[in-house]
């Protein structure tokens, strides 16, 4: 069995995270459970990997890695055709934080912020340039 790569964190945002991520986004969902109203998570596919979104527990410790707000960090997906998911995404109504662009070491990519403040970075290999 292939070993997965996870990005995890957990929002009080729960409703409106998944709502982006699967209507917004089109990400796929690979698993979804719901046991109690402090028990929720999904799963959603994103290339080779997967990012966790579980609802943040109000009755557990305060030490749970799922109380931590998600900051300083950035989800970076290579797609196979940016600028094709660049206008999925704008036809959905998704608020683009940083529109499509060439950039100089050899990406196109455009950048969106989920409810969270978790940055999205999209992106296709283009030719590199030489500096």
């Amino acid at each position: 069995m292939e070993k997965q790569f996870r990005c995890a964190f957990a929002t009080n945002n729960y409703d409106a995270t998944i709502d982006f991520y699967k209507n917004g986004l089109g990400f796929t969902i690979v698993e979804s459970w719901n046991r109690s109203d402090d028990d929720k998570g999904t799963l959603f596919k994103a290339a080779s990997g997967i990012i966790e979104v579980v609802k943040r527990s109000v009755t557990q410790d305060h030490d749970d890695w799922e109380n931590d707000t998600p900051s300083g960090f950035t989800i970076v997906i290579e797609l196979e055709d940016v600028d094709d998911y660049f206008r999925d995404v704008s036809s959905k109504g998704v608020s683009i934080f940083e529109g499509l662009d060439d950039q100089k070491w050899g990406h196109r990519s455009f950048r969106v912020v989920d409810p969270n403040r978790v940055n999205l970075y999209f992106f296709t290999e283009t030719a590199r340039t030489k500096k």
